[in-house]
Order: C-alpha cells, then structure tokens, then sequence
C-alpha cells in the first residue's frame, strides 16, 4: 500500500520483511481447515521478489487484515503478488478498503 504523494509504503511490515506476522492480523474461517500446519505463514520461498512472503496453505478460506490511516484527496496504489498451485484448484483474492 503506497502513497503516492509521498512516495511511502503506509502498511507495517508490507512485504513480511521481519520474517513474521508483524502488523497483520491472521484469521482463518474454520479451525477444521486451518489448524496446525494449515495455517497461512510467511515463508523463505517461494516468493517472488525479497526474502519473505506469505504462503498461504489454508484450505479454505483465511484473511490477513491490517489497519491504516489515509488522507481524504490523496491517492494510493495497492499492489500484491499472488502464486496459485495447480493443485490447489481455482484461486480467489479480494482486497476490501473501508
């Protein structure tokens, strides 16, 4: 998430560059599809550019949520990259600002 005015990324940990969770809150929808090593993690590899990513290994549906703050008029650009597996079927991403 990048402001565009000043040129700045406004998401705490945005890339997972601390390796962990830091800044985000995970949720996932049932702890029958998520629990234990279901959970989406951030992970070494493979990630498309940087040392961390988030991996998402939920079989169902999980959210990853962050707060931020914003300035009304000003512009901002979201920007992800998103890896599907072949096994994993048909792949679905929603952003929601709010």
């Amino acid at each position: 998430m990048n402001h565009t005015s000043a040129s700045t990324d406004i998401l705490i940990n945005g890339g997972f560059d601390t390796g962990d969770l830091t800044g985000w809150t995970q949720y996932c929808n049932t702890t029958i599809n998520c629990d234990g090593n279901y959970y989406g993690q951030v992970a070494t590899s493979p990630c498309y550019s940087g040392g961390y990513c988030y991996v998402d290994k939920c079989g169902n549906y999980d959210y990853l949520l962050q707060s931020f703050s914003t300035m009304i008029g000003d512009y901002y650009l979201v920007s992800f990259y998103f890896r599907a597996y072949a096994n994993g079927g048909p792949q679905t991403i929603y952003v929601t600002l709010t």
